[in-house]
């Protein structure tokens, strides 16, 4: 083989190896895109998470308030039903208590004045008992 031969081959694989340089090129041009576009959904996805763990964080809080109400509420609810107990027990007792006198005290007044109040003590006898009922009826649906 002679010189020239031997620079001839040499020139072509320098050649080949010039084209498989710029393939190669390309080829990392083309990796360098891929890992861009890689790096820019990453970022999304970081910003993403972000995000998530601020609306966990919000929602913690909002858990925490809302058991902090349902505390509140069941402590209101404990307070009408002793507040239920006390008008049942006692208040209820008073009044037909008060009833009663007001009742001794009408059947006093028409016994002095010998009236025709005879109407009006049925209709406080009846308001004393049509209270009672109503009680009774509330204790029986309770």
């Amino acid at each position: 083989m002679t010189y020239e031969e031997k620079i001839d081959l040499i020139v072509e694989k320098v050649i080949h190896i010039d084209l498989r340089v710029e393939e190669m090129d390309g080829r990392l041009d083309n990796v360098e895109k891929r890992l861009d576009n890689v790096e820019k959904r990453l970022s999304s996805l970081e910003k993403d998470v972000s995000n998530l763990k601020k609306d966990v964080s919000n929602l913690k809080e909002d858990v925490k308030f809302l058991k902090s109400l349902k505390e509140d509420v069941d402590n209101l609810k404990d307070d009408v039903s002793a507040v239920k107990l006390e008008l049942e027990n006692e208040v209820s007792r008073n009044i037909a208590i008060v009833a009663e006198g007001h009742s001794d005290i009408m059947r006093k007044f028409n016994e002095t004045t010998k009236s025709t109040s005879a109407v009006e003590m049925l209709m406080v006898q009846v308001n004393i008992l049509q209270s009672k009922v109503r009680d009774l009826e509330n204790k029986i649906s309770a």
